[in-house]
This record gives structure tokens, C-alpha cells and sequence, in this order.
């Protein structure tokens, strides 16, 4: 079945080759912009695609990062470890402590 579909590829290209030969000058210069603008699209729909997929990869671990940390701050509060450990177990600021120690607290009580 696949030999079937790419011989019918090519016969659609041979086809499409005969047919461009009998364009005129003119005719055969818009085809070709034509195609040239396809491919270059296409192209450039790719290069998203993948710049949009690595986007994504780099978005998604640091969130991933991001909800470890929590969980791990949330651990060592639920050990009542102490600020300064905690502090330069994660590598974050007063404030950022204070932001989570609020918002477990917050957690705890629901």
C-alpha cells in the first residue's frame, strides 16, 4: 500500500512537472514564486512550531521547579525546621519565606 501511495506521488510530481513546462515565461515565474512562497511558509510554520514547543519545555520546568521547591519548604515548616536552614536549603529570600510560610499557613487551615 505505501509503494502504491509514493508511486502516485510521483506520478502527481511528473505531472506537475509536464504541466509547468507548458506554462508560458511568465506563467512558470508565478508558479514558481508560488511554490517558493509554500515552502517558505511552511518553513516558518515549523520554526514556531519547534520555538513554541521548546518555549513550552522551558515554562513547564520551571514551574515544575517551582512546585518542588513549595513542597519541600512545606516540608521542613511541617518539621519546624528553622528560617535560616530552610532559607539556604532552597536559596531563597526573608521575603520569600515569609510568602510561604503565609501561604501554608493559609493551606493548613482550609
Amino acid at each position: 500500500m505505501k509503494k502504491a501511495g509514493k508511486e502516485n506521488k510521483e506520478v502527481e510530481n511528473t505531472i506537475d512537472e509536464l504541466n509547468t513546462m507548458n506554462l508560458s515565461e511568465e506563467e512558470r515565474i508565478m508558479y514558481e514564486e508560488r511554490e517558493k512562497a509554500i515552502i517558505n511558509y511552511n518553513f516558518g510554520m515549523a520554526s514556531a512550531e519547534r520555538h513554541g514547543k521548546e518555549e513550552g519545555l522551558k515554562e513547564g520546568l520551571k514551574e515544575g521547579e517551582e512546585k518542588k521547591k513549595i513542597e519541600i519548604i512545606e516540608n521542613m515548616l511541617k518539621l519546624k525546621i528553622d528560617d535560616e536552614t530552610i532559607k539556604k536549603s532552597v536559596n531563597i529570600t526573608d521575603e520569600e519565606l515569609a510568602k510561604y510560610k503565609k501561604k501554608y499557613m493559609y493551606n493548613k487551615t482550609i
